[in-house]
């Protein structure tokens, strides 16, 4: 029981975790000749022209969020011990329970993540001015986790933990931009950008009245109702219809796995 409630967590966190690659850098705006200060302010312009590679040319992540990285990684107290890992989770054995969730809000816990990744940009003096292309992917993700969720995770017991709702968000797109910047005098500057949105993929997943009921001498339990909503091209889910365990229920029908073939 306890595996499922390290699951359910890992679920939920998994697309914040995996955009800890980089740190938005908006201290970039004060750099000069800064290739990509015109992603900032579109009236930036650069003393040369360039072409970043696809892929590698720009990198940005910002999160916001009312916990954070340290409050979910700690050091590994068994370190040097019987384990070489120096970081591990706050579901080690070895951390207290106070020190594993002092870091959480005793309600919601909230974590926004945007992700920026430059595919491909160019910005070349031209028309009077400077000017720059560009096609960038972007990912949101937002989550929305329960105190309880952490504290089952953490520290399964027995007795009846209510996890209200979990909430995951993420969409993401590829942007097209195409920006001009003018010089009008030695004082002012301006410039604009027109950007074109291409929506990739969307989805939002709720899970409502969470409860793991694990006080029962025989049996422990856990009940939810789990609602997802996917917009992506070649998205399916997959089905099966099975008999109730009891004589005469008949039959249901549940969601056991998604298809992502691609039917254009």
């Amino acid at each position: 029981m306890k595996r499922i409630g390290k699951y359910i967590l890992a679920a939920s966190l998994a697309a914040v975790g995996c955009n800890a690659m980089a740190q938005g850098l908006n201290s970039g705006y004060f750099v000069e000749d800064y290739k990509f200060r015109h992603n900032m302010n579109p009236a930036f312009d650069n003393e040369q022209n360039y072409v970043s590679l696809p892929a590698l040319g720009n990198i940005n992540v910002r999160t916001q969020g009312n916990f954070g990285l340290g409050d979910v990684l700690f050091d590994n107290p068994r370190y040097g011990v019987d384990s070489d890992k120096k970081k591990t989770t706050f579901m080690n054995p070895y951390i207290s329970t106070s020190d594993a969730l002092s870091g959480f809000a005793s309600g919601t816990n909230r974590i926004n993540a945007d992700v920026d990744i430059t595919l491909l940009s160019a910005g070349f003096k031209a028309f009077g001015g400077y000017n720059t292309i560009s096609i960038d992917s972007r990912t949101n993700v937002g989550t929305s986790l329960p105190y309880s969720l952490f504290e089952f995770a953490k520290n399964t017991g027995n007795k009846t933990y209510k996890m209200d709702d979990i909430n995951v968000h993420a969409q993401s797109f590829v942007q097209l931009a195409f920006g001009h910047s003018h010089k009008i005098d030695d004082k002012l500057r301006v410039g604009g950008k027109l950007k074109v949105l291409l929506g990739v993929a969307r989805g939002d997943v709720q899970i409502t009245n969470l409860r793991a009921d694990l006080a029962g001498e025989n049996k422990w339990t856990m009940s939810g109702k789990a609602e997802a909503n996917i917009s992506m091209k070649g998205f399916a889910y997959q089905q099966e219809e099975k008999e109730y365990k009891q004589e005469g229920k008949g039959t249901y029908r549940y969601v056991n796995d998604i298809d992502m073939t691609d039917r254009a």
